[in-house]
């Protein structure tokens, strides 16, 4: 069984993972950056992903609510077009992934 605190380490790992426009091999997306995280967490070697990585997507995809991605939602929750640009939408995941990070520790 995946308790909080393993999702919670999850999202938390996910941070470096996701673009944050500083450059580097980052990822645009959540649910991405989970996933890197969790399968390259050595250098050297390819992890499959674990328990607790998968239930943090699930997490991620449900509160989606049948958005693919975060803009999508966004879109669907009345934001304009012209507040989803590209810099906004990313402080938006970032403040998001903390916002579940401090969820899952606290449950």
């Amino acid at each position: 069984m995946v308790t909080n605190k393993q999702i919670s380490k999850a999202f938390r790992k996910a941070i470096p993972y996701l673009n944050s426009g500083t450059g580097g091999y980052q990822t645009e997306y959540i649910c991405f950056a989970i996933s890197q995280s969790d399968r390259y967490s050595t250098a050297t070697h390819f992890n499959p992903i674990s328990p607790a990585a998968k239930q943090a997507i699930a997490i991620i995809e449900s509160h989606l609510a049948g958005n693919n991605t975060m803009r999508g939602w966004l879109r669907t929750n009345g934001v304009s077009e012209s507040e989803l640009t590209w810099e906004k939408v990313q402080v938006h995941r970032h403040a998001w992934l903390k916002m579940l990070i401090t969820e899952f520790e606290n449950k």
